[in-house]
């Protein structure tokens, strides 16, 4: 009876720890835009884009009125940074996903004929939703998608620090990273966006970052790019090896506990 208990709860612990990240997953992708978010990107987003950009659509890099009313609303991303403020409290961290933060923002493609062209920035201010921001050449960071959907990932964030953007995402319980840098500028950055990038690459750049420097004076900034709140991000792509190897661990202390107690019961 007690073997037969062991088993059953052996089995509960494994399922619960490969099926509450997947689940995890699953509600990760739904809420990564929220629907509300959506919708106001679609309807006054785009209104106000539109509407600013008439007066000068070179400037916004259309070729002209025709081509800025051909734009629609691409795909949206939650917007994390870099908590600065957290590796100079805490510089042992090593993973990528204990090193970000929630911006509360949603980065959106602007896009025709279904290739990037600008961005729309979504987000709170004084409790109401607004535009943040519009504008700006999309055609690199719309490159490194084009690899990231390649590739088949499915779970994406985007990491903005400094100027550069970078789409986060996992494969084979990998964390992979990619820049909105083109090629030209390699030697520079060290990562472009004509493939995707081991996340340990990135992990030295930040550690190396000046900010982190104790030379370094801070101005009230901290973290650049950084803003927001500075509540711990959820790092789900690093949690799966944890929770299965937790669960294992015990599983198996479980058995060994039950192991003794049939010696001691039934000795030779």
């Amino acid at each position: 009876m007690i073997k037969k208990a062991l088993v059953i709860l052996s089995v509960v612990i494994l399922s619960f720890a490969l099926t509450v990240p997947a689940t995890f997953a699953a509600s990760m992708k739904k809420a990564e835009v929220p629907e509300k978010i959506q919708q106001f990107a679609k309807t006054s987003g785009i209104e106000l884009f539109k509407a600013s950009a008439a007066s000068d659509p070179e400037g916004f890099g259309f070729a002209d009125k025709e081509e800025l009313n051909q734009i629609q609303l691409g795909d949206g991303f939650p917007v994390y940074f870099v908590d600065y403020e957290k590796l100079k409290k805490d510089p042992l961290i090593k993973r990528l996903g204990e090193m970000l933060k929630p911006a509360e923002t949603w980065r959106f493609f602007i896009t025709v004929n279904g290739k990037p062209k600008s961005f729309l920035l979504v987000g709170y201010q004084n409790g109401d939703l607004t535009v943040l921001e519009y504008g700006g050449n999309a055609s690199e960071l719309g490159k490194a998608y084009e690899q990231v959907k390649n590739a088949g990932y499915d779970e994406i964030l985007l990491l903005e620090d400094e100027n550069t953007k970078y789409f986060v995402t996992t494969k084979a319980d990998q964390v992979f990273v990619i820049p909105d840098v083109s090629e030209n500028h390699l030697s520079t950055y060290e990562m472009d966006n004509e493939q995707m990038w081991s996340s340990e690459k990135l992990v030295e750049k930040i550690k190396n970052a000046p900010i982190l420097s104790e030379s370094y004076e801070d101005d009230g900034t901290v973290g650049g790019s950084s803003g927001g709140r500075s509540e711990e991000t959820n790092s789900f792509p690093l949690m799966q090896p944890f929770v299965i190897s937790f669960a294992a661990a015990i599983v198996i202390t479980i058995l060994f506990i039950a192991g003794k107690k049939r010696i001691r019961k039934h000795p030779l």
